[in-house]
């Protein structure tokens, strides 16, 4: 904290999408410092965090620009399938931790054409047993692990389910913010080759 503190920041922007994160927000406004707390969890959401980040630096109209030009480009992604593909995002490996219906993961995915195949489990994420995993009949599986250094699909193959895994980088399906049109693009990706 001394650190940020001598840096004298503008303006501190905060993500409440970590767990336990909330300690670091309370522990930077007892240092007195300006902060904005995000804490989004769907879509829109994220949108209204750009905005308010472009009022908070002074720059609305290239706020509202991005929030357009991410909009239309997911729109862009979307794929008509006959039945919409079902899709596992996984954050963490062992214990197996996935997105769950209170996620812009859902969101994402329903724009992409598919669905979350956890979508009527409530929270942003459960801990799932295997048979769990099986359970919710995945058509792709999305190996996007919070803090990972290597992403490792053979880990998910070894589990036998038979599913394809594709490699989406935390930062863009773990991050809320424009980074997810890389994640989507991923995943759109992925799902055409179903």
């Amino acid at each position: 904290m001394p650190t940020l503190v001598a840096a004298r920041p503008d303006l501190v922007l905060a993500s409440l999408s970590v767990p336990g994160m909330e300690r670091v927000v309370a522990e930077v406004r007892a240092a007195g410092l300006p902060t904005l707390v995000l804490d989004p969890v769907t879509l829109e959401d994220t949108w209204a965090d750009i905005r308010a980040i472009g009022d908070a630096a002074g720059q609305p109209a290239r706020a509202q620009a991005l929030v357009a030009d991410l909009r239309a480009e997911l729109a862009a992604l979307r794929a008509d399938f006959a039945r919409p593909p079902r899709v596992l995002v996984e954050w963490w490996p062992r214990p197996i931790i996935a997105a769950t219906r209170e996620s812009w993961v859902t969101e994402l995915l329903s724009a992409l054409g598919a669905e979350n195949a956890l979508a009527e489990r409530p929270g942003r994420s459960a801990p799932l047993m295997l048979d769990e995993v099986r359970a919710a009949r995945p058509d792709l599986i999305v190996c996007s692990w919070c803090g990972a250094k290597k992403l490792r699909p053979e880990v998910i193959e070894a589990r036998g389910l038979g599913v394809p895994v594709v490699c989406v980088p935390e930062s863009g399906l773990g991050r809320p913010g424009p980074r997810l049109l890389e994640g989507a693009r991923a995943v759109a990706s992925a799902l055409a080759g179903l």
